[in-house]
């Protein structure tokens, strides 16, 4: 047997070494079609996603999504629907067989089985079918009422889902009145004791329980058809689910809500609801008061919807795993790659989610009687199995990890903010700033983050599996060399799933404006963070009585840094 000093050379030198091999061999494929997407050059970028992801197969919902995407912005409305609703029906099926996708990732991997869209994702696409339609139904003065009925048949499907949403969840309960000064303190050294004694005080605040910009487009889109009645409800979900929890968790400020209820009054007052009043009492300014006080029927409003940038891209974290059999734990070691900011990124990762840092883990390393276990804890994760100890020496678990295991989980990196701020200008004078309507990237960030202790249990029963396995193998044959070998396939095989759909925009943008029957030059300037400014003009046509659409997307451009958030 080699001597331990030896056996953490080589089982370091295994990993690292296939760290690398990994590393090299691991290119983005969506690289291309993203730059490409990012320069408007859209038929090349259909050309290098279908180089870049297969149509059939694993990836065949991602092929869908992201061509959905790449003709959408193409303004080939008809193909994008196309592809959307292939998407829609593989999100169907794959609801249906979720359970043995679970069990296919234990026994394989999670990015060896088909991809499986996140929640916000299938959001989008009944989203984005809407748009598409409702575009096709003001390709001119008028309304195609065909197209515009599909547009609210996807609207009612995504008002459907986020119901179901709201329902599984919970939803965004309203706020209690705020307490005297005695209690907010009181409640604000219960959340620092919880958090000091590593209990996760806000930990159910991660969840994706609405999507309050969702229910504000669809309550664009029946007060387009006319349908006030449903607007108003749309509008006034819209409202409720900013001011009550959404705008904060995903950091939108207060103007969402504010615009939102400025729109169940408006709705209330043109349908002659006396009840307008009631709510611009108890929800708007001083000012929008003035604006509803002042409305004109015969004017109508220009919307304009700003679509920016592209997802940030889920990437891998990878973990050594080893055996100490005097404190009978596995340990968790945090192995960064990549470059030096993606190293720190992982570090952080780890530190945040996985370290020995709370209160119980110093606790449980302290008992273990090595002082320095406590000291490592802030590097580490160490996981006791002293109960399960006569199973590790059945199954010769200390045999099966003498060189460790690879243990791999995905992570985003920091997020990066490419917009300061968008400013609108009709006829050449600024008119208003857009408000943030919706953190996509918050979105997918935060359910990450949520999901993290599932995908590191996953990930060990499954790394834990193998290498049982493969020791078992080498048992039964007699050959020790097919058992390292076996090891250093597993160590090469593990892996995370990063997939997610990158075309979609990470966050959205909205302005709102009374404007006089017409037709308008609309100009939106778009200053980055780092002071270069992105210009888009259109000519629009605005129609008394109906809100008038303009939706776009803005992309910084190719080589143009970014600052993190």
């Amino acid at each position: 047997m080699l001597p331990p000093f030896l056996r953490c050379h080589i089982r370091t030198l295994l990993i690292s070494t296939g760290l690398t091999i990994i590393g090299c061999a691991s290119a983005p494929p969506m690289d291309a079609a993203l730059k490409l997407t990012r320069n408007g050059q859209f038929e090349q970028a259909e050309l290098a996603l279908n180089s870049a992801i297969a149509e059939q197969g694993k990836n065949r919902l991602l092929h869908r999504l992201e061509l959905g995407m790449i003709n959408h912005l193409k303004g080939d409305y008809q193909r994008s629907t196309y592809y959307f609703d292939e998407a829609e029906q593989l999100i169907d099926n794959n609801y249906t067989i979720s359970l043995s996708n679970e069990v296919a990732k234990l026994l394989t991997g999670p990015s060896l089985t088909p991809y499986q869209s996140q929640q916000f994702e299938n959001s989008f696409v009944h989203y984005y079918k809407a748009l598409n339609y409702l575009k096709l139904a003001q390709n001119s003065d008028h309304i195609d009422n065909d197209y515009l009925d599909s547009a609210l048949v996807e609207i009612r499907k995504l008002s459907h889902r986020l119901e179901q949403q709201r329902f599984q969840t919970g939803g965004y309960p309203a706020r209690p009145a705020p307490g005297n000064d005695e209690e907010r303190t009181a409640t604000q050294l219960l959340d620092l004791f919880k958090q000091a004694l590593g209990e996760p005080a806000h930990s159910d605040k991660l969840v994706y329980r609405d999507d309050a910009y969702g229910h504000y487009i669809a309550g664009l889109l029946f007060e387009l058809a006319g349908n006030a009645d449903n607007a108003r409800i749309s509008y006034q979900r819209a409202a409720q689910s900013y001011q009550n929890g959404f705008a904060q968790q995903y950091r939108l400020g207060d103007r969402p809500a504010q615009q939102a209820w400025y729109d169940v009054a408006r709705v209330m007052k043109l349908d002659n609801d006396p009840g307008w009043q009631d709510i611009a009492q108890r929800h708007l300014s001083s000012q929008q008061r003035q604006q509803l006080q002042n409305l004109d029927a015969q004017t109508s409003d220009l919307v304009i919807i700003q679509h920016s940038g592209t997802m940030p891209r889920r990437e891998e974290l990878n973990l050594r795993l080893t055996l100490d059999s005097y404190s009978r734990s596995l340990v968790l070691w945090p192995m960064p790659t990549g470059s030096r900011e993606q190293q720190r990124a992982q570090l952080a990762w780890f530190l945040m989610l996985y370290s020995d840092t709370s209160l119980f883990d110093i606790l449980q390393n302290y008992a273990v009687g090595d002082v320095g276990t406590v000291v490592q804890g802030a590097i580490s994760k160490r996981i006791p199995i002293g109960m399960l100890w006569r199973n590790v020496e059945k199954l010769n678990l200390v045999k099966a990890l003498e060189f460790g295991a690879r243990v791999a989980v995905p992570y985003y990196p920091p997020l990066q903010n490419s917009v300061n701020h968008s400013e609108l200008f009709i006829n050449g004078s600024k008119a208003s700033q857009l408000l943030p309507a919706e953190s996509i990237m918050r979105i997918a960030l935060q359910e990450q983050i949520r999901r993290s202790n599932t995908d590191i249990q996953l990930a060990l029963t499954r790394e834990l599996t193998k290498a049982i396995a493969a020791q078992h193998t080498a048992d039964e044959s007699g050959a020790a060399a097919l058992g390292g070998l076996l090891k250093i396939v597993n160590l090469l095989t593990a892996s995370a799933d990063t997939r997610n759909w990158l075309t979609l925009p990470n966050s959205i943008q909205l302005s709102r404006l009374n404007l006089a029957p017409g037709q308008h030059q609309i100009e939106l300037k778009t200053t980055l963070n780092n002071g270069f400014v992105v210009r888009q003009k259109q000519t629009l046509n605005v129609v008394a009585g109906r809100p008038t659409l303009w939706h776009t997307h803005t992309y910084q451009p190719v080589g143009i840094a970014s600052k993190p958030l």
